[in-house]
């Protein structure tokens, strides 16, 4: 199956609707790279280092500061071989809706 951004864009909005504090997501391979992401440009963030912090964050913290955020990552797919990374404001605001990421992501049907 050939994966569109519309239906990486359809899952990352639905992210988004979930948690409104909502910064930034990509999905990368198992070796970090980048398949699809959502950045805004205010927040320059390279696209190919965010995407390698979803699968090394130790790799990626020496090129990005994310101390203002909430990074989650998460293992999707039926192998799990694909990464999400969301970025999040830091609130306590949201913190009960990260069984509905779970519910989301479990029922996504890209990977």
């Amino acid at each position: 199956m050939l994966i569109t951004q519309q239906m990486v864009d359809e899952l990352l909005k639905k992210i988004k609707k979930t948690f409104p504090n909502f910064i930034a997501g990509v999905l990368s391979d198992e070796n970090g790279f980048p398949i699809a992401s959502k950045i805004p440009k205010k927040l320059k963030i390279d696209e190919d280092f965010f995407a390698l912090a979803a699968t090394d964050v130790r790799i990626a913290n020496d090129f990005m500061d994310f101390s203002k955020y909430i990074k989650v990552v998460k293992e999707i797919g039926k192998k799990e071989k694909i990464k999400l990374l969301v970025l999040l404001k830091k609130s306590a605001k949201y913190s009960h809706k990260f069984k509905q990421l779970n519910e989301i992501l479990s029922k996504q049907s890209l990977f």
